[in-house]
């Protein structure tokens, strides 16, 4: 059996958020995935950093169907409406502005225009209020961090191979004969 696909993944998400970030924030300011063992902090003063955090369910799946007889092609489509929350960690003097303008910005139809634009089935649908949270570096010394949730839906399907009949037989089977009661 061919294996399911996806076509879109949490790496093209997070490409996507990614990419309006470093469209927003000041020139010099590094973009990063989190969660990754034995990578030191970006060196630049101001960086924003992504943690994926939540993955919830918007609605019933839809189904789809791809049948290119008499073609090879034929395949069944299960698309999920998924909300998908990233925590976006701000670093910096500058990170309360640069938490402000990600907030204000994805709150905006524009926000919605620019992932438009970048070829995944991504859009934003709000943000968390800014806030402040307290940050120890491996000096144990307190840095500027703030933090903001952004919501995204992502319509993710599901690829499987799916077969189809190309004629049927049909007859007809007298029951009571076939299956006599007990």
């Amino acid at each position: 059996m061919t294996q399911p696909t996806l076509n879109l993944t949490e790496s093209s998400v997070l490409q996507a958020l990614g990419t309006f970030l470093v469209a927003i924030l000041p020139t010099g300011t590094d973009v990063v995935t989190a969660q990754d063992n034995r990578v030191p902090a970006p060196q630049a003063a101001n960086y924003a950093v992504m943690t994926p955090i939540l993955r919830t369910r918007l609605a019933t799946n839809e189904t789809t169907y791809t049948d290119n007889f008499p073609g090879t092609t034929q395949t069944r489509q299960d698309t999920q409406a998924t909300q998908l929350t990233v925590q976006v960690d701000t670093f910096g003097p500058a990170s309360g502005d640069n938490a402000q303008l990600l907030a204000t910005l994805l709150r905006s139809d524009w926000a919605c225009d620019q992932f438009a634009g970048y070829g995944f089935d991504v859009s934003p649908l709000y943000t968390s209020e800014p806030r402040q949270m307290k940050f120890l570096n491996e000096s144990v010394q307190i840095e500027q961090r703030w933090t903001t949730d952004v919501v995204l839906q992502a319509d993710i399907a599901v690829t499987v191979p799916q077969q189809f009949a190309d004629q049927l037989a049909i007859g007809v089977v007298e029951v009571d004969a076939a299956y006599p009661p007990t």
